[in-house]
């Protein structure tokens, strides 16, 4: 695999605060203006930039991209970033909660995507990529990296061990959230010699931002206009020790006609057995648990195990059997009435759907794990939609890769 360096555009250190941003953090309409107010230098103008705009936002509303790049001109207009002066690779840190991991800061080649040589494990939204592919274009470049594992690797860890063990060059909380220190690379020359002898990387979090490079570079292509920068894109790669996964779980409001409890709860026991559970925390893998009625009810599956690590996922078999047969025309990426909850978000959320009738049930899962990503992603496989919530995730506004700046490529 070839990890390259780039010339980051970062905020200057006394900004990275105000700067860097949460983008998926959940908010309503007021709340968000008034953080916005509190945070004129904030990258969430840019990445949240709909926001600003007056009456309804229609989704892939043109006004929203037009919106991205005057506020990303404005930004620039204030002198709140600086140009490294050459291509460097970054570590990265993350600390929430006493959970720590760090990670390099290169780019890659959109090839290994189209190759498999940087896998995926979800399917995605075709709108989401198509939206992700306009604000890339809009902004002329990427406000963050993917997020990446790779395999347990010694040599790996060692360098990050040796360049995290001096003073970072940035020390700082983005959103109250997470605490961030980036230090530039020292031995480059290591960083490709490593990779050299890793041959496969795994996407955990940007199954839609990889897509939508893709799709910008076969546009810019068709029109003549593709240099090589919008070729690549960045990435921070994580050992796979590293990575925190939640579940993401679900509420399902279904279509009236097709809704009957108790054929539900009877066509429940034909595939698992419901027990009663005290809380909506699924405690290990085989569980799934149920809100329905105001009660949460542990599901623990009867299905013999397949020896195929999609198949046996708790997820997988909740989507075949408690979603699929509620669902007309049933596909993963498009189910009418579904509410995708991280679980980050916490039980309360999904019994609030439930309870105020905008869904139906609510279902809650013990996370995936690292392992079990790779070892679909190696197979070619695909999961549903949402089946995973990395946390802590990569903060926009730190590492920015802007096309125009990488005349070195």
């Amino acid at each position: 695999m070839e990890i390259k360096p780039f010339r980051a555009l970062l905020p200057a250190p006394e900004n990275a605060a105000e700067v860097t941003c949460y983008p998926h953090l959940a908010y309503d309409q007021a709340s968000f203006k008034k953080l916005l107010q509190s945070r004129p230098n904030s990258l969430l103008h840019i990445v949240r930039a709909e926001f600003e705009l007056a009456g309804p936002v229609a989704y892939l509303d043109p006004r929203i991209y037009e919106r991205v790049r005057t506020n990303f001109h404005n930004a620039l207009e204030k002198n709140i970033f600086q140009l490294e002066s050459t291509p460097g690779y970054f570590i990265h840190e993350l600390e929430i909660l006493g959970h720590k991991q760090v990670g390099l800061t290169g780019l890659v080649k959109l090839e290994e995507h189209r190759n498999g040589t940087i896998k995926g494990h979800e399917k995605t939204f075709p709108e989401q990529v198509l939206d992700r592919q306009k604000r890339i274009a809009a902004f002329g470049g990427h406000v963050s990296p993917l997020f990446l594992l790779a395999k347990e690797n010694p040599n790996l860890e060692h360098l990050l061990a040796t360049e995290t063990s001096v003073s970072p060059c940035y020390s700082f909380d983005t959103m109250g959230q997470v605490h961030n220190r980036l230090w530039r690379v020292s031995q480059t020359n290591k960083v490709q010699e490593i990779f050299s002898k890793i041959p496969d990387l795994y996407i955990a979090d940007g199954h839609h931002r990889i897509e939508a490079a893709e799709g910008l570079c076969n546009e810019l292509c068709e029109l003549g206009e593709l240099s090589r920068a919008e070729s690549f894109i960045p990435v921070t790669i994580f050992p796979e020790k590293a990575a925190h996964i939640l579940a993401y779980n679900r509420a399902l409001k279904v279509r009236p006609g097709k809704w009957n409890r108790l054929e539900f709860m009877k066509n429940l026991q034909t595939n698992f057995e419901v027990l009663p559970a005290s809380n909506g925390l699924a405690t290990t893998k085989g569980e799934i648990r149920l809100y329905l009625d105001k009660q949460w009810l542990n599901l623990k599956s009867t299905i013999p195990k397949q020896g195929d690590p999609l198949s046996d996922l708790d997820l997988s078999i909740a989507s075949e059997k408690i979603i699929k047969p509620l669902v007309e025309d049933y596909a993963p990426a498009h189910i009418h009435g579904m509410h995708y909850v991280p679980a980050i978000n916490g039980i309360t959320e999904l019994e609030s759907l439930v309870n105020s009738g905008n869904a139906d049930f609510a279902l809650s899962f013990f996370p995936v794990s690292a392992r079990e990503i790779i070892a679909i992603s190696d197979r070619g496989q695909t999961m549903v939609p949402k089946a995973t919530w990395f946390d802590p995730k990569l903060c926009h506004g730190l590492t920015i890769y802007r096309f125009q700046d990488q005349d070195h490529l």
